[in-house]
């Protein structure tokens, strides 16, 4: 049988505020037929996306139509194409992303990388800023942090969630040590690599 954690430790999520700043984080794109849109986008902390003109040849190389697409009518061939929702694009979204399994109780195993295996700590300031925003993102969680280990470009933490919230606890986590760690090292862009990988081990 566990122990509890001791009283005052910990404190309760602020629900609303959590899901408030992710709220304003991200606007809904307006999507209509025939929208013409000015798409641009960044190499991660702005460094390149093509290394050589193949790369260059590589990005503009019409990919191979799916079955089940729709070519629009009026426009060259090849040169535009629209999206079959059924096949292509949106079910490549559904295969990639699972969800993740959450309920009062659980305990996770959570690890993270650095974006391309770069370090997420630059010195022992920043260690400690990361036990701050962990203990802070505790404090609004509920969190019961049972074991940590911080490497130089991952960290693992065995964290149990009384309140069955560990998404919206890790987007503040991460989000917000990214943000501190990016400010302090005036950096751009992503610091871990993807989605963290969570484990249950209770």
């Amino acid at each position: 049988m566990r122990k509890r954690a001791k009283k005052g430790s910990v404190k309760r999520i602020d629900k609303f505020s959590v899901s408030e700043e992710i709220a304003t984080m991200r606007k809904l794109r307006v999507e209509y037929p025939g929208a013409i849109y000015h798409v641009m986008n960044r190499g991660d902390r702005r460094e390149a996306i093509f290394a050589d003109e193949i790369d260059r040849k590589l990005f503009l190389e019409r990919k191979v139509e799916k079955k089940g697409s729709v070519k629009r009518k009026g426009v060259k061939k090849g040169s535009v194409k629209s999206i079959d929702k059924y096949f292509g694009l949106s079910e490549d979204i559904a295969a990639m992303r699972k969800l993740r399994l959450e309920y009062p109780g659980a305990i996770y195993h959570v690890i993270n990388r650095g974006d391309r295996r770069e370090a997420i700590f630059a010195d022992e300031s920043d260690r400690k800023l990361f036990l701050e925003t962990l203990s802070q993102a505790c404090e609004k969680t509920d969190w019961q942090v049972h074991v940590l280990c911080l490497m130089n470009n991952h960290f693992h933490l065995v964290v149990e969630t009384p309140k069955g919230n560990l998404v919206a606890g890790m987007k503040w986590f991460l989000g917000t040590y990214t943000s501190r760690f990016n400010r302090r090292h005036k950096e751009f862009g992503h610091l871990f690599s993807g989605r963290y990988k969570s484990l249950i081990v209770g």
